[in-house]
């Protein structure tokens, strides 16, 4: 339609000159001003694009301290996952230790109940042996009056009673 409006503008006849100019510098305007508006909408974009552009650089910024951090505490973690492994390894070593040394506390409450056992039949033999020394003692020294009894009356001493100083 504008082209059309400048087409009839220009083939107006010459008496309507003034007034085709007065139109061809209205149309003027409208480019200026069409101009002017392209130029300030270049320059909104032109400031909005920057300002993206910075927003831009900024997550970016964010995201490489982001993905620093991130990596920072995966080696943290490496490290602490070692740190459990190496904490589990002493506990199961620990836990195995420990079943060692119940079995060695049995093994040693089994030998002091045999050692009990033990000692209380050392104990009873050791009784037995010296009832038995006192038995014979007694037994040594009724021979020995025996033996005197059967001298003091002139009888003839047996052997047995005759040898009985010879074995000690």
């Amino acid at each position: 339609a504008y082209q059309q409006q400048q087409y009839y503008y220009l083939t107006q006849p010459i008496e309507n000159g003034i007034e085709q100019i007065n139109l061809n510098n209205n149309d003027n305007q409208t480019v200026k001003n069409d101009e002017q508006n392209h130029v300030n909408e270049q320059a909104v974009l032109n400031a909005q694009i920057s300002e993206l552009q910075e927003k831009l650089k900024a997550f970016d910024e964010r995201c490489k301290a982001q993905n620093d951090e991130i990596a920072r505490l995966q080696l943290e973690n490496n490290i602490l996952q070692e740190k459990v492994t190496n904490e589990k390894r002493k506990v199961s070593i620990l836990e195995s230790l420990q079943g060692q040394m119940q079995e060695i506390i049995d093994e040693k409450a089994n030998l002091n109940n045999e050692y009990q056992k033990l000692n209380l039949a050392y104990q009873q033999n050791l009784k037995e042996q010296n009832d038995l020394l006192v038995l014979c003692s007694t037994y040594e020294d009724h021979l020995k009056k025996c033996r005197n009894i059967i001298q003091s009356a002139g009888l003839t001493i047996p052997n047995f009673l005759l040898e009985m100083d010879n074995t000690e």
